[in-house]
């Protein structure tokens, strides 16, 4: 199952006082391991993916309101474009642990390349769960928010 790095990264996004933002889990046969973490947002999050590995990111970003905000934690499981065949079976095999070790997370999707990580596409699946209570704005942890990119368009 998860080795104790892989159960820390995931509690360090998880916690309010970390400045831990994303944290990436290589999947192999034996389980799920840690294999980056940083508190540099999106753009940090999707360069730290690699094509060649099956991983599984977690990535923390916040719906803004007023004076608060919730964290909302998104999970990508990743099938690198250059994984072949029977090589992609951990992450199947290992599907039931994943929802296990990373419950809570307000969205979940199967990805295959990095590009497949669009914001204003994450923020419209977030928003139909949310009922009249929108945020003002999600803050993706890299200094720039939609609200910010409404703004420049």
């Amino acid at each position: 199952m998860a080795d104790q790095g892989a159960k820390d990264a995931w509690n360090k996004v998880k916690d309010d006082k970390d400045e831990t933002n994303w944290a990436i889990f290589a999947i192999v046969k034996k389980g799920i391991n840690a294999d980056a973490s940083g508190s540099g947002g999106l753009d940090e999050f999707k360069a730290a993916f690699d094509a060649d590995k099956l991983l599984v990111g977690l990535l923390r970003i916040n719906a803004v309101d007023n004076d608060s905000k919730r964290a909302k934690f998104l999970r990508f499981n990743f099938v690198g474009e250059n994984v072949k065949g029977l090589k992609r079976m951990p992450m199947t095999n290992w599907r039931s642990a994943l929802n296990k070790l990373f419950s809570g997370s307000a969205y979940n999707v199967d990805i295959t390349n990095v590009d497949e990580i669009v914001e204003a596409e994450v923020e419209k699946e977030l928003n139909k769960s949310t009922g009249s209570h929108k945020p003002e704005y999600y803050d993706w942890g890299n200094g720039e928010s939609g609200e910010k990119k409404e703004e420049e368009e």
